[in-house]
């Protein structure tokens, strides 16, 4: 027992002493990391809205109320208000406009374009696109066109299917405008009110996360990852001489890579568990905070405590594998970094998994990195599962078993 405790502390010691290089180079990964994080939330906030036009509006010479009051009607319609915005002008102005960048497309309405519906003529309208030729803002005006032209023939249709019933039945005048009133009334409240067609059903791609709560848990993983590139020191592969005399003395040699990582996670947990404790603090100075942190109180710190160590312990057990079954240090460097990069990207740590190819999705599912983003996001908001637990204790039992293997083979 007297050597196993010895092995412990040496090998705590000697991770304890690479600390201030480890600092050093954490700082630079911290950088890289950092970048990472601020390109991707200029990704998925950018300042610009690429897919709201303006689109200028020419209305018939002969004036038609009923012309302007559809497209009051329109502008104010939702999913249309989002995306574009109709502004009247006249011909020449219009022309003018679209030169000058001001629209992006004019749409002339034809005299006696809702008398047209109305008969079944439908003159269709004219919709001018600048002479550069049609790009993104042409082709989502084009799918809306198109999308309004569905609603309008399948209007039409139904009327017209009631008129013929009308006619055929009653004979009556009033009764084919009686039935005229009632579809245009409900095809109205059908076209302006979009709720009708669909339901409202919030689904995260995030899950239980928030996208700062997201982030921050990727970069933690991220951070955790590539810093093994920082564990070589500690990780090394000694002389077989070495491990023959310490056979010698009673130990395993499983023993051996166990307290190799256990004393490089200690060293890590010390270092996060202080500023993970601060931020949970600062929730209660500065509520913001809980975008981060969203504890729910002591009891989320007591299954924080654990939950913490045994992340730690299941990532450095497969930085420690990686080191093991390599035979020369650049070459585990280079293989843990890119190891770090497929393996995060393919469990939905950049992109949500939601998001990503169905092939990816699936194969992501099954690598330690989702195990591991999965734990640290319960971490930041204490609702740690069962399942989350298992992964890691799992993948990190794998990884030290691994490990021990190519030990025995060396």
């Amino acid at each position: 027992m007297k050597q196993y405790l010895m092995l412990a502390r040496l090998q705590l010691k000697a991770a304890f002493c690479s600390v201030p290089k480890i600092i050093g180079q954490t700082v630079l990964i911290t950088l890289l990391v950092v970048l990472i994080g601020t390109a991707a939330g200029s990704l998925l906030h950018p300042k610009d809205d690429p897919v709201h036009m303006t689109i200028g509006l020419v209305f018939p010479q002969k004036r038609d109320a009923n012309v302007e009051k559809a497209f009051d009607y329109l502008s104010e319609v939702e999913s249309i208000k989002a995306v574009c915005e109709f502004i009247p002008y006249e011909k020449e102005a219009a022309y003018q406009a679209l030169r000058n960048g001001k629209v992006t497309a004019v749409v002339i309405i034809p005299d006696d374009f809702i008398q047209g519906i109305m008969t079944g003529n439908n003159i269709p309208a004219k919709i001018v696109f600048p002479e550069r030729g049609t790009d993104a803002f042409a082709e989502i005006l084009r799918q809306m066109v198109q999308a309004g032209a569905s609603d309008l023939s399948t209007a039409e249709a139904g009327i017209y299917a009631v008129d013929d019933v009308c006619r055929t039945l009653t004979d009556s005048s009033k009764a084919v405008q009686e039935s005229e009133d009632y579809l245009n009334q409900q095809y109205f409240e059908y076209a302006l009110d979009r709720k009708v067609y669909f339901g409202l059903n919030e689904v995260s791609a995030l899950g239980s996360l928030n996208l700062i709560q997201f982030y921050t848990a990727t970069g933690i993983v991220l951070l955790l990852m590539l810093g093994g590139i920082l564990c070589a020191p500690v990780f090394r592969q000694e002389k077989n001489v070495f491990y023959a005399v310490v056979k010698r003395q009673g130990i395993r040699s499983g023993a051996f890579d166990l307290f190799q990582i256990l004393s490089v996670t200690v060293v890590a947990y010390v270092f996060l568990i202080v500023p993970l404790l601060l931020t949970a603090i600062s929730t209660i100075r500065y509520p913001f905070m809980k975008n981060v942190i969203s504890w729910s109180g002591p009891v989320a710190f007591l299954r924080v405590i654990p939950s913490l160590f045994l992340l730690l312990f299941a990532i450095f057990s497969l930085i420690h594998a990686v080191y093991r079954w390599c035979s020369h240090q650049i070459a585990a460097v280079v293989l843990l970094f890119l190891l770090t990069f497929i393996m995060m990207y393919a469990s939905g740590c950049f992109i949500p998994s939601a998001l990503l190819p169905a092939v990816v999705r699936e194969i992501g599912e099954y690598l330690p990195t989702a195990g591991y983003s999965l734990l640290c996001g319960q971490l930041l908001t204490g609702e740690i599962a069962g399942k989350s637990i298992l992964m890691n204790a799992g993948y990190a039992v794998l990884f030290l078993v691994l490990s021990c293997v190519k030990r025995r083979e060396a």
